[in-house]
């Protein structure tokens, strides 16, 4: 198939934004946690054998690694605490189960549970790509790379992302599947 034939690299770039936008709201919890919003938001998008290699190394590929996402729906969610009985999180409110199935408190005070076992800093509150590139590896896959940042309460991180990406007519919004992902962290940007 020739590169002409194989979706516009505005489609692509269109994705990316598309999945990125999808996820933040998937794990805020704006999206509701059903199949149907899970369909038509990411899992048209991803290729059954797609593979993610994230920052920290660890790989998941296919049915484990769409479950995994999957089970992030509202893991970045900040909730209310129940147990004072009174909707708020005062001191007597003991620990709760989080969406993102860890332990949740409320501190002393206040009214937003915190997670206990991670630093619960919610979704970045702007997520964006800078130096896109593109390489037509053959038939319908293409190599893409860009710098994916995060701006989240004042603070910026960034990971260099290589992708694969397969042109598939009627896979979702853009056309396309995501294949393979591998990012990489990188340093924070200069002040």
């Amino acid at each position: 198939m020739p590169a002409s034939d194989a979706g516009s690299s505005e489609q692509r770039q269109a994705m990316i934004r598309q999945t990125h936008s999808f996820f933040v709201a998937w794990m805020d919890g704006s999206l509701p946690d059903t199949q149907e919003a899970w369909r038509q938001g990411q899992a048209c998008t991803m290729h059954p054998a797609m593979q993610l290699v994230s920052p920290d190394g660890s790989l998941m590929q296919g049915q484990a690694l769409a479950a995994r996402l999957r089970g992030l729906h509202g893991c970045l969610a900040e909730g209310e605490a129940t147990g004072c009985g009174r909707g708020g999180g005062c001191s007597a409110s003991p620990p709760v189960v989080c969406r993102c199935g860890r332990r949740r408190q409320a501190p002393s005070g206040s009214h937003t549970l915190r997670c206990l076992d991670r630093p619960h800093t919610g979704p970045p509150q702007r997520i964006w790509h800078e130096a896109y590139a593109e390489q037509h590896l053959e038939g319908s896959c293409w190599l893409v790379t860009y710098v994916e940042c995060h701006e989240r309460q004042g603070s910026q991180t960034r990971r260099q992302a290589t992708a694969v990406v397969q042109h598939q007519p009627g896979a979702g919004q853009h056309d396309h599947v995501w294949r393979a992902v591998h990012e990489t962290a990188l340093p924070p940007p200069p002040s």
